[in-house]
């Protein structure tokens, strides 16, 4: 019986693999869809391994992606390299271990750590598009020409940030913060005091957030719940604003640094300043709106990742970023009142305004009325708001859901910023958003409007008495609601790469965990330990928070003896 190989059969394995190499290396895998021999004969070694090299030289590609057991690779050039992005994402990733080095910047060429910035960031939006998911990534930051990750001790810092170190090794990971559908990740590095330092903690803590898709769903890895990572955690609370900020910190730095590779950069930049939109490279990141109309027009940039039409405007991106900042506080009360009527009419919506996005996303996209069940929920609370003499609709409650999805929460808005920012929206708005003017005004009018209101129950009475009136005006709400919930001041860290008392993410001093200490044992400053005394505890006596104010807590402790 012939070997579907057929004269292939009669060549050496080796002379075989050669053959592959170079066919392989032109860029098309058709060959192997000729037959299933072939495919069996290539596979198997094309599919090993991938070793991803990311460098901050200038020269050379962009990305290379290389085989390990069949010597073969693909470069990706920029701008040539976007157009080929296509033929990467269909890359079967299940099956494939993935290993990325990143190789270490010259802090005398400080426009190197940028482009490894840009570079990271572009592979992230080539593995988030791709249809399967990636078994494993090891990220390994290697030494490159005699430059170092860490030099005596303390880790390099090209761009100095205001108020606190920024390490290089944290600029170049924290672009991959944002991949899913990742089910092992490790990181590795060729210095052992960097790999041994508290600054390390940073990338374990990372790859536990990757694992766990918490870009997507929210912070709830491994790690969030030890106390040693609690300034780490808060951080990764809100990592998108992180990332927000360290993008602003070099595009800013850019225009004034030193040396070859930022010339570069700047004179790359300047040559995209006046592409038209369509000569802008498509947008990488999955856009899971096409084809969709129930969102309606303009809303591209609110969904996807990186928005094409801001590729390469730095101006209109901070200008979005403003935007998100002044106006995500009034889409949150809208969503937070639409998720109040649903619970009032024990109808199921999501409480993640991220999760709710995606459920009427999917169910717009289905024909099916019973496949619609969020979408009719979504309806209702409408109607029960309108019910209550609210100024709603479902084109309000859409956009507002986009946006507050968007924007993760950088501060707490009060009340009296409404009216101001109302004057201020032909400002605010980016022009994408100059249409939706008048939306925006009612939005903005819903936040004082429903400060305080609570969803009735079916068969019950809303109370619009004068007490209701006199709370509303007074802003009691607002009082306890500030005493029960710390303010997003109070979550952030006041020092954010702070670790420890005396340590920093730059310090590179092995983290040491203090010894437990047996009840009764001499301390080393004297006196014993001692567990607490809680025999004159009882469970009838509550914990005093301060759910009010002072007065309401006196009379609960007088009330209870």
């Amino acid at each position: 019986m012939a070997s579907s190989l057929g004269n292939f059969e009669k060549l050496p394995a080796e002379l075989r693999l050669l053959i592959w190499e170079e066919v392989l290396s032109s860029g098309s895998p058709a060959i192997m869809r000729a037959s299933r021999a072939f495919y069996d004969d290539i596979a198997g070694r094309l599919y090993d391994t991938f070793d991803i090299d990311i460098s901050p030289d200038h020269k050379g590609p962009w990305l290379r992606f290389r085989g390990r057991r069949l010597r073969v690779s693909w470069d990706l050039h920029k701008p040539e390299g976007r157009k080929k992005w296509k033929r990467f994402w269909k890359l079967s990733y299940k099956n494939v271990p993935l290993f990325v080095h990143i190789y270490a910047p010259d802090r005398a060429d400080p426009g190197q750590i940028i482009m490894l910035w840009q570079k990271a960031r572009d592979l992230v939006n080539i593995l988030n598009r791709a249809r399967y998911y990636r078994t494993l990534i090891t990220f390994c930051l290697h030494d490159h020409r005699g430059q170092k990750w860490e030099e005596d001790g303390i880790a390099t810092e090209s761009i100095p940030y205001p108020g606190y170190p920024l390490p290089d090794f944290i600029i170049a990971f924290l672009p991959f913060c944002r991949l899913s559908g990742v089910r092992n990740c490790k990181a590795t590095c060729d210095s052992r005091k960097l790999r041994r330092s508290r600054g390390w903690d940073f990338l374990r803590y990372g790859c536990s957030f990757i694992m766990n898709d918490s870009f997507k769903k929210y912070n709830d890895c491994q790690y969030s719940r030890d106390p040693r990572y609690t300034d780490i955690t808060r951080l990764f609370d809100d990592i998108w604003t992180w990332m927000v900020d360290t993008d602003f910190l070099l595009e800013t730095n850019m225009d004034s640094l030193r040396g070859f590779t930022a010339r570069l950069l700047r004179r790359d930049r300047f040559a995209d300043w006046y592409h038209t939109l369509d000569d802008t490279p498509a947008s990488p990141t999955p856009r899971i709106w096409e084809g969709n109309s129930w969102w309606g027009e303009g809303i591209d940039w609110l969904i996807d990742d990186e928005p094409t039409d801001i590729f390469n405007d730095p101006t209109e991106r901070i200008r979005r970023y403003r935007f998100l900042h002044r106006l995500g506080d009034y889409a949150g009360r809208l969503f937070n009142r639409i998720k109040e009527a649903a619970a009032a009419q024990d109808l199921a919506i999501d409480d993640r305004v991220g999760e709710l996005r995606s459920t009427l996303n999917e169910e717009s996209q289905n024909s099916s009325d019973e496949a619609r069940q969020t979408m009719r929920a979504l309806e209702d609370s409408i109607s029960y708001l309108r019910k209550e003499r609210f100024d709603v609709d479902l084109d309000m409650v859409k956009l507002a859901i986009l946006v507050y999805t968007k924007r993760n929460q950088i501060s707490r808005l009060l009340t009296e910023e409404a009216n101001a920012d109302k004057e201020a929206l032909q400002d605010i708005l980016p022009d994408s958003q100059a249409r939706f003017r008048s939306t925006w005004q009612r939005i903005i009018d819903f936040y004082p409007d429903s400060q305080g209101w609570k969803p009735t129950r079916p068969n019950e009475e809303p109370d619009s008495g004068p007490s209701s009136e006199r709370v509303f005006n007074n802003r009691v709400f607002d009082a306890g609601l500030q005493a029960a919930i710390p303010t997003i001041e109070d979550r952030k860290p006041h020092v954010p790469y702070a670790i420890g008392a005396n340590k920093t993410l730059s310090d590179p001093t092995p983290y040491r965990r203090p010894k437990r200490r047996a009840s009764g044992s001499p301390k080393p400053d004297g006196g014993t330990t001692r567990l607490p005394d809680n025999t004159t505890a009882s469970y009838l006596q509550p914990s005093f928070v301060a759910c009010t104010d002072a007065k309401d807590a006196k009379l609960l402790e007088e009330f209870h003896g």
